[in-house]
């Protein structure tokens, strides 16, 4: 069994959700396309050559952010477009290879989580910076789900109202939707861990969602507290896309 304390969710909740046009789906899978080949021809190249072809990446993209290291900090992806902005995002990369240093089913406390823990507390600590919401540790490659069951001490989420025809828009939806609370609930809380380098397919971060034993209570996670709970972790190593 594991407990795990002061879960908060990572996606920004004033973050309105749009649907992608047909030109930027094509867009994007073009760009992953070519990154996932340049990658899988360098897959024994350096960490500095791999993560270059990552920030490549990154920059294609999400054109209006800068996206550099700082300090330590493989890379920063800046509220901003240059560096005179916050770090939102710390990214902790890892060579394809370095088994010993990425999380993995077998040793989630690898090296590359504790690196990414250390710079977000200086980020946010030394440095005084409350922009900075997510970590990210990756191979540019991995994904993760988590299954979280058991009593929850509090927990927060939002969902939408209820639609009726005409449905509106997915974006509109997101802008009128309703926060709920609820204290010592039994329930199950899904979580998917998606890298940076998928954000627009999925989202990057942690994202999570919660429904009650009784199907009382549920929506998407905003915050959340576990009293008992036992936490189940599942890799997920194929990635399909289809467009129809």
């Amino acid at each position: 069994m594991e407990t795990i304390q002061n879960l908060k969710q990572s996606i920004n909740r004033n973050v309105e959700a749009i649907m992608p046009k047909d030109d930027q789906k094509e867009a994007f899978k073009n760009a992953l396309e070519r990154y996932f080949n340049k990658i899988k021809a360098n897959e024994h190249e350096s960490e500095e050559f791999q993560k270059g072809v990552f920030k490549d990446f990154l920059e294609e993209i999400i054109p209006d952010k800068q996206i550099n290291t700082r300090g330590k900090i493989d890379l920063a992806i800046y509220n901003g477009k240059s560096t005179d902005s916050n770090v939102g995002v710390i990214v902790e990369y890892k060579k394809l290879d370095n088994t010993a240093e990425m999380m993995s089913l077998d040793n989630l406390n690898a090296k590359g989580f504790k690196e990414l823990v250390a710079y977000y507390l200086r980020e946010r600590v030394i440095n005084k910076n409350i922009e900075v919401k997510k970590g990210i540790v990756t191979n540019g490659y991995q994904f993760f789900a988590f299954l979280t069951k058991g009593v929850f001490q509090k927990i927060r989420t939002r969902s939408s109202k209820k639609s009726q025809k005409p449905y509106p828009s997915l974006g509109t939806i997101a802008q009128n939707q309703v926060e709920f609370e609820a204290e010592n609930i039994a329930g199950t809380m899904i979580t998917f861990y998606t890298p940076k380098v998928f954000q627009g397919v999925g989202v990057s971060g942690f994202h999570n969602h919660f429904l009650a034993d009784d199907l009382s209570f549920g929506g998407h996670v905003l915050a959340a507290t576990m009293k008992d709970v036992t936490v189940s972790i599942q890799p997920i190593e194929n990635f399909e896309l289809h467009y129809q």
